[in-house]
């Protein structure tokens, strides 16, 4: 199936035509490791050692959005294979941003990077966003996504509004980045949450960032960013060099307003 926008509010099944992508041993590869998941140091979480490993996680927001999405419980989230399969803190703070904030979003196309469970999302097309596309490198990640979509909007009857699921790897002009522009577009708003874990990401995800935002004065990246491995002054600084000022809304924590620089 193409990555052509559906006229559906379900995500498309593109199972078939994504590369396997696993993000633990792009990891080792970025650390100059081998990629064998059974080397000592490596700690993975294995999903048998604990009976029972998944969650739900319920957010309201609201009197009229509900949200359930299936994952692994959040103590397991450091040693996963995949770390979109569960819930980091960052994602929540930048719900309670858009709540009180969704106007620029309404009618919108919006787009999430890393999206893991699908969280922002899901929120942003209750919120009214016309076209929404959730994206994340991992295939596992993705998998679980879907299932999140497809279960918290079974009953929906917005026809006019669209939700998709896609596999973005991030990168300057790779071949990803380039299917979903041509299919897509440029995009109005761009969410990211919890992204930021190691160095090595931070050029690539403005490297991607700069490829799908729309070029027009009143296109914004949401970024909603929780201490790691990696500080905040390194993060501005690459969104600096690729041409990108901020604002830090007030009454939040971590959460970023990144645009285009004005032309004087």
């Amino acid at each position: 199936m193409s990555l052509s926008p559906s006229s559906s509010r379900h995500p498309m099944n593109n199972d078939k035509e994504e590369e396997t992508w696993i993000e633990a041993n792009w990891l080792c590869s970025e650390g100059g490791k081998e990629q064998d998941e059974n080397e000592e140091g490596l700690d993975v979480f294995d999903l048998f050692s604990d009976p029972d490993p998944y969650d739900t996680f319920r957010f309201t927001f609201g009197s009229n959005i509900a949200l359930n999405l299936k994952g692994i419980k959040q103590e397991n989230g450091q040693t996963l294979k995949s770390t979109g399969l569960t819930l980091w803190r960052a994602s929540p703070a930048l719900c309670e941003y858009m709540v009180p904030n969704a106007e620029p979003m309404k009618g919108k196309k919006v787009l999430e990077l890393g999206a893991g469970l699908g969280l922002c999302g899901l929120l942003a097309y209750f919120l009214g966003a016309r076209q929404v596309v959730l994206t994340d490198g991992d295939t596992d990640v993705l998998a679980n996504m879907r299932d999140n979509v497809a279960s918290n909007t079974l009953n929906e009857h917005k026809s006019e509004n669209t939700i998709s699921c896609h596999q973005l790897r991030w990168g300057k002009s790779n071949h990803d980045t380039e299917v979903l522009a041509t299919h897509f577009g440029k995009f109005d708003i761009i969410l990211a949450s919890d992204v930021i874990y190691m160095e090595e990401a931070i050029e690539p995800l403005f490297d991607t960032i700069m490829e799908l935002l729309t070029m027009k004065k009143n296109g914004m990246v949401w970024l909603s960013y929780a201490r790691r491995n990696v500080g905040i002054d390194a993060v501005l600084s690459c969104a600096q060099r690729h041409g990108l000022q901020w604002t830090t809304p007030e009454g939040t924590e971590g959460v970023f307003v990144l645009q285009r620089y004005k032309k004087t």
